[in-house]
């Protein structure tokens, strides 16, 4: 395998990746930003509210993760976000189902392993869409040549919500 490499990023920092050889360079979105503020299902804050408490404390990239919702809610949900979102001049990307992000007008979508392809996401889209996708396990990493997401997530960082097939968490202690 290859060492890992620092790469400056214009708005990104530094990203720690891998050169593959044969690849091409990883792919920085320029203007993205670097953090991205995922809604929650609670019961005392809707996810429009956690939107807009978000994006008024400066987040740029809001992503909505309901979770069960029938299409026609998860729709409605996705455009009422949407607007927050675009009231604050924040981006949108909605979560897992790229046929929700295009009919709320959504920035983007971000997809996890059992998703849709990065291809089939771009596709439906267009090219201009942000495409993200969240690695937990290695054999994820075949979704980073899949489509050239625009960025990528990575889970079990802190303790969320159990899902079924979730990556076991890497809480530290200390850590925010």
């Amino acid at each position: 395998g290859s060492a890992p490499t620092a790469v400056e990023g214009p708005t990104s920092g530094r990203l720690l990746c891998y050169r593959c050889p044969g690849r091409p360079q990883p792919k920085i979105a320029a203007g993205l930003p670097r953090v991205q503020f995922l809604t929650l299902d609670r019961a005392d804050l809707g996810h429009a509210e956690l939107a807009r408490l978000a994006c008024a404390g400066g987040v740029l990239r809001v992503q909505l993760r309901a979770k069960g919702l029938p299409a026609t809610a998860w729709e409605a949900l996705a455009r009422e976000v949407a607007a927050v979102c675009r009231d604050a001049d924040a981006l949108l990307v909605v979560n897992a189902s790229p046929d929700v992000a295009a009919a709320a007008g959504a920035a983007g979508v971000h997809l996890g392993g059992t998703d849709a392809a990065p291809a089939e996401a771009r596709r439906l889209l267009g090219p201009r869409a942000l495409v993200g996708v969240t690695l937990n396990f290695p054999a994820d990493l075949p979704r980073l040549a899949a489509g050239s997401p625009d960025y990528v997530g990575v889970g079990g960082g802190r303790p969320a919500a159990p899902q079924p097939g979730a990556a076991p968490t890497q809480a530290r202690r200390g850590r925010g």
